[in-house]
């Protein structure tokens, strides 16, 4: 199914994003998330100068994603990123992330799909999950 084991998909809206990967189970699964309601939280660290909680306080949510993008490409936690959201937003993070990672975004697809489900994203986001010599051979087998 999946194109690439390192494909991640950074669905984002103005006021919450998550990221979303392909698992062995050939299903898409939400592996983070952030957003007003986790105080701009990404894996359990405050994000911002002084220490507290207040959104107000907080650097944007497109800033808090390029950063974790950037984190997440220096350990390989991905080799290909998709970025999902509005077009203001996926302006925004392709503006803040840095030149690497910029390399892996291999595509975008504006629409603000972040209230969706795991499952419900799958069907939108097919075009990256299944690689053209998968579709290829399904349709080529005479068994099939």
């Amino acid at each position: 199914m999946v194109n690439s084991p390192g494909l991640c998909f950074v669905v984002a809206s103005e006021s919450y994003a998550r990221f979303v990967r392909p698992g062995p189970d050939n299903r898409l699964h939400t592996i983070r998330s952030v957003g007003r309601a986790t105080g701009w939280n990404i894996s359990g660290q405050t994000n911002c100068a002084s220490g507290s909680r207040d959104p107000s306080d907080h650097v944007s949510l497109s800033g808090l994603l390029a950063g974790r993008i950037s984190e997440d490409f220096a350990v390989d936690m991905y080799i290909e990123l998709v970025l999902v959201g509005p077009p203001t937003i996926l302006q925004e993070i392709l503006d803040l992330i840095d030149v690497p990672e910029d390399a892996a975004v291999i595509g975008t697809l504006e629409a603000d799909l972040v209230t969706l489900s795991d499952e419900a994203l799958g069907t939108r986001l097919r075009s990256w999950l299944w690689s053209e010599r998968d579709t290829l051979t399904l349709f080529d087998r005479p068994d099939v």
